[in-house]
């Protein structure tokens, strides 16, 4: 019975060993992450930077005082609120917070031939809309389409016109905080 023991007792030391060197291991792959700026540790609802440092969402927040978008940091968690909450209505249009290099908002374009599309991009990227064709006021059309912003902030909007049909395709370029701010073909952006 005692050999018993001792054999017992000798495979329970081997498997302390390997739980220990184990574990060391991953200690010692944890350590090297962390020196190395790579590792997230996560403490409830916030993440914190191998460096201490906690990580920040940038947004553009509406300043009414000033009138104008600035970038701020935020905590990802106070995003939906901020997104949600900050607004200032200005009787014909709403100016809210946002996402960087957001197209969201109204504009007013006009196209070299005469055509002047008033739009109004939405948060989900559809455009909606009224104007006229190069022939005025006289023949005015009703606007539907979609904005699509690439990686390197140029933008393509295709918007389709009726009742006479056509669609306008629009490249531009986007700004962190203050929307579109050029169109690159022979549409101007009218402030």
């Amino acid at each position: 019975m005692k050999k018993f023991y001792y054999l017992l007792a000798g495979i329970t030391m081997i498997l302390v060993t390997i739980i220990a060197c184990e574990k060391a291991s991953i200690e010692i792959e944890e350590l090297q992450a962390v020196q190395n700026g790579e590792l997230l540790l996560s403490k409830g609802d916030q993440v914190t930077s191998a460096k201490g440092e906690k990580e920040k969402v940038n947004i553009c927040h509406w300043d009414a005082e000033n009138e104008m978008y600035v970038s701020i940091s935020i905590a990802p968690e106070a995003v939906v609120k901020h997104l949600a909450n900050h607004m200032t209505d200005y009787g014909t249009h709403v100016e809210k917070d946002k996402y960087p290099f957001s197209t969201e908002g109204y504009y007013i374009i006009h196209r070299d031939n005469g055509a002047v599309l008033n739009i109004r991009i939405h948060p989900d990227g559809t455009i909606t809309g009224s104007g006229y064709t190069s022939n005025g006021p006289i023949d005015p059309q009703t606007y539907l389409g979609t904005v699509t912003v690439f990686e390197d902030h140029t933008i393509l909007l295709v918007v389709s016109q009726s009742p006479q049909g056509g669609t306008h395709k629009i490249k531009g370029i986007v700004s962190e905080c203050d929307g579109i701010i050029e169109f690159t073909n022979d549409y101007t952006l009218i402030e």
